[in-house]
């Protein structure tokens, strides 16, 4: 309802939660990243991904792995290549640094008055 992005999820800092809903998260939540430094292994590969330097990088959640911590999304923001989505699997145990916050989008019903 105006400019919120819905019921507040899961807000995490660093390797810190600081916020967690009873509800787990579901797909269709919107991700919200501002400055998260994920930094972690993808098999025996090491890899390291900063979302959101400029602006919040925003997204939807496509899947969720409760078991691995895991969200694979589809990305949008002004620093992908020419501004097209990009789908991220994001592990929740590899944020290093910076803010990751999970929303859940209202139903229209009910909280927005039909005119």
């Amino acid at each position: 309802v105006g400019a919120s992005l819905g019921a507040l999820v899961l807000t995490q800092v660093g390797p810190t939660v600081m916020e967690a809903a009873a509800d787990e998260i579901r797909p269709g939540d919107v991700v919200l990243c501002s400055q998260a430094d994920f930094k972690g292994k993808k098999g025996l590969a090491p890899y390291h991904t900063t979302l959101g330097t400029a602006e919040p990088t925003q997204g939807v959640v496509v899947e969720v792995e409760s078991k691995k911590n895991k969200l694979r999304c589809v990305l949008q923001s002004p620093g992908t290549r020419k501004g097209l989505p990009e789908e991220v699997s994001l592990r929740l145990d590899d944020l290093k640094s910076g803010i990751v916050k999970v929303f859940r989008v209202p139903p229209r019903q009910g909280w927005v008055a039909d005119w």
